[in-house]
């Protein structure tokens, strides 16, 4: 499954996101691995540096790939990247934190 989360991987609070207003998690089940899609990120950011955040956050060890499509000609990213939660429970946590919710 995929769904949709605006992290601040910069260091801002992400409670801005209007789309998570709608976001509902009572459909997703399972304990298995989910994918979240962060849009929004900083064009500069790489997918090492998405990590090492992740990790500063305390998601160490709940996901196991990361990934942001580039511009080779600009060498940055497309403004978004995909996380891949180990569990639910994980892309649950990820959300409140980055939400305040």
């Amino acid at each position: 499954e995929t769904t949709s989360a605006e992290p601040s991987l910069d260091g801002g609070s992400g409670s801005e996101c209007e789309a998570c207003d709608e976001l509902d998690f009572s459909g997703v089940s399972g304990s298995g691995p989910i994918t979240a899609m962060m849009r929004n990120i900083h064009y500069k950011s790489t997918q090492e540096s998405i990590a090492q955040r992740l990790d500063a956050l305390g998601f160490e060890g709940t996901y196991d790939a990361v990934y942001s499509p580039g511009n080779p000609a600009r060498k940055t990213n497309l403004g978004y990247a995909f996380v891949n939660f180990l569990a639910v429970e994980d892309l649950r946590r990820f959300h409140r934190l980055c939400h305040g919710r």
